[in-house]
Formats: C-alpha cells, sequence, structure tokens
C-alpha cells in the first residue's frame, strides 16, 4: 500500500528523505497501518506432488488480529497494542500528513512563482 501511496520513495536518496519530514511521517503511518491492519494471508500448508507444488492458505487476516490471538504474546503487550493501534487515529494522522504534503505541494511545486 505505501509504495501506491507515494511510487517514488525509493528513488529519493536518504539525504532528501531526511529533509522532507512530512514525507517520512506519511509513509511511517501508511506503513504502521498496513502491517496492523491490512489482512494477509499465511501459509497453512504445502504439498509437493513430483515438480508441482500446491500451497493451500489461512483465510486472510490482519497482522494484529494475529499478535492478539496468539497464545506466546504476554497479556501486556497485546493490552498495549490494542490500546495504541487504533485504525481510526492512524487514517486521520495519514490525512494530516496527506494535508501537510499538498500545502508543501501548493508552496514549492505547482503554483511556485519564478524569480
Amino acid at each position: 500500500m505505501a509504495p501506491l501511496c507515494v511510487a517514488w520513495w525509493g528513488m529519493v536518496g536518504l539525504s532528501a528523505r531526511r529533509q522532507q519530514p512530512p514525507l517520512v511521517n506519511f509513509m511511517l503511518l501508511v506503513r504502521l497501518y498496513g502491517n496492523l491492519f491490512q489482512p494477509s494471508f499465511k501459509l497453512q500448508e504445502e504439498m509437493r506432488i513430483g515438480a508441482r507444488v500446491i500451497k493451500c492458505y489461512h483465510p486472510p487476516v490482519p497482522p494484529a488480529a494475529r499478535v492478539l490471538t496468539h497464545p506466546g504474546v504476554a497479556q501486556t503487550d497485546k493490552q498495549q497494542l490494542q490500546e495504541t493501534a487504533d485504525p481510526v487515529l492512524l487514517f486521520a494522522g495519514i490525512r494530516a500528513a496527506q494535508e501537510e504534503l499538498g500545502r508543501r505541494v501548493d508552496r514549492s511545486g505547482l503554483n511556485a512563482k519564478e524569480d
């Protein structure tokens, strides 16, 4: 999801990323949302019949839900994840970062006046 939001992210050098805190903030929020709430498939089993490989997957589940149901994760960590991982707050942060990026483009990009 994040590469679709900012397609040129991989082509920008590290020094340019340091100079663009709103872009970095936006990318961190989008990656956090994807890592917590975007459903993903998990491999259930893999069968080999000769050279052919047949893969069976579990139904797609968000990674945060997997963490919350895993028996190896401590209850305190589960409570902390439930308290801090709020998709509504993440979307609000993403929208704010998008607005900031839009303001920067308006100031220095499309509407910039030549000297």
